[in-house]
């Protein structure tokens, strides 16, 4: 739950240029984000194309900022706070970055995630406001066509052993499952990357846990300390804890992530229940997840508007609107 593009542009070198010449609304979306304080690479990583590209285009309407002047405006605008040195609060972070994008800009440590779900903006800012200035910026989807927010912070280099993320559990989380540590770590782990589920089994309630990532070794990692099995699924590893046992592991964890937190109440209340009684409970809060998340992209689609004076070109909206 570990960060998206706003339009599907492979890089071509030439080729991209020549269609971004003639694509003028796209380069003042560029011009907007530079002078919000993204960076040509952050720019370039959103709309697939070079970095180069980015700030050849941008050249020709703006003046662009040296490194070090990017990196003393990055590091001095807003006040960076040092980590706090509590360490459960360090591995819940350290979980919860695998959905995020994180890179060093300048003396700082850029966090950055897009989504859709009001519930993770909530907890991205829980995590990170008390250190750094949390922005959210309206951006296009281009591959799925949709409006979401983009949240980012930067915070300062305290946070390196917490934010940097390797293909294995951190070395300095115990493993252990029932140190706090570990369940800290898990917790944003879930929380990033995890799904809860409940489902019909012959007639009675079930529910897993799951944990989607493109690293096999953390997961198997994780399920020698809290079981359960391990799947391939379209590019990525699906750690799976079934039944009661995925309903005690939900039990020892502090998820934090309001619509998980949720759901974990349903089943931790209804598993082995008659599933006639209980699938009206889950769908209904199926359906108020479902609605949050398409106000929240509505509300995105008119940020969006309001930030650059015009709808994304992609927006299948405006041909149905015709």
């Amino acid at each position: 739950m570990p960060v998206g593009p706003a339009i599907s542009l492979p890089y071509h070198g030439d080729s991209v240029s020549e269609r971004l010449t003639t694509q003028s609304h796209l380069i003042n979306e560029w011009i907007s984000l530079y002078q919000d304080g993204s960076s040509t690479t952050k720019i370039a990583g959103q709309y697939h194309v070079g970095a180069s590209t980015v700030g050849r285009h941008l050249r020709r309407h703006i003046q662009l900022r040296d490194r070090i002047s990017a990196s003393i405006i990055a590091s001095t605008k807003f006040l960076k706070e040092s980590f706090s040195g509590d360490l459960c609060e360090g591995a819940f972070i350290a979980g919860f970055v695998e959905d995020c994008h994180v890179r060093h800009s300048g003396r700082l440590k850029e966090v950055s995630l897009s989504t859709t779900h009001p519930a993770m903006v909530r907890l991205f800012r829980s995590l990170f406001a008390n250190y750094g200035h949390v922005t959210d910026l309206p951006h296009f989807e281009g591959l799925h066509g949709y409006y979401q927010y983009i949240m980012t912070v930067y915070l300062d280099l305290s946070f390196e052993p917490i934010v940097t993320k390797t293909d294995h559990v951190p070395q300095w989380i115990p493993f252990h499952r029932d140190d706090p540590l570990f369940q800290s770590y898990l917790s944003g782990l879930v929380a990033a990357e995890g799904c809860i589920l409940l489902y019909d089994n012959h007639g009675r309630t079930d529910t897993a846990l799951t944990i989607t990532l493109k690293k096999r070794g953390l997961l198997q990692q994780l399920s020698s300390i809290v079981g359960g099995r391990i799947y391939e699924v379209q590019r990525a590893s699906r750690l799976v804890v079934y039944g009661k046992a995925g309903k005690i592991l939900m039990g020892e964890l502090n998820i934090l992530h309001a619509e998980k937190v949720e759901k974990v109440r349903l089943v931790i209340d209804h598993i082995g229940k008659p599933w006639c009684h209980v699938e009206p409970l889950w769908d209904e809060l199926r359906v108020k997840i479902k609605k949050t998340v398409l106000e929240y992209k509505e509300s995105a689609r008119s940020d969006y508007f309001e930030k650059h004076g015009f709808f994304h070109h992609k927006d299948k909206s405006l041909t149905r609107a015709k």
